[in-house]
């Protein structure tokens, strides 16, 4: 498995409530990544309503999600993946598009 695999299967664990952050970000610590605590908390109960998206800057930004968009958020044309439920999807704008 691609290292690229391996972080994302271990942060959509955490997007599903499978991980706490503690044990996603020592499972990410191998590869030179880890999820902010002060940014990146879905806390129990929020898995349904919150996500992490990826825009390629470096670090996700925790974001809330109904009927498949982006709530207070819009990446206009700029390639982005949104980790959700734990899955992934691609965003166009504020819509989600399923990638799996």
């Amino acid at each position: 498995m691609s290292n690229r695999n391996e972080m994302e299967r271990i942060i959509r664990a955490y997007t599903a409530g499978e991980k706490t952050l503690a044990e996603a970000n020592a499972e990410l610590a191998p590869y030179g990544i880890s999820l902010d605590p002060g940014k990146n908390v879905i806390r129990p109960g929020e898995e349904d309503r919150f996500g992490l998206l990826d825009t390629g800057t470096g670090s996700m930004d925790k974001v809330e999600v109904r009927n498949g968009e982006l709530v207070n958020c819009d990446v206009g044309t700029m390639p982005a993946d949104f980790y959700f439920g734990g899955k992934v999807y691609a965003v166009h704008g504020r819509k989600l598009e399923a990638k799996d």
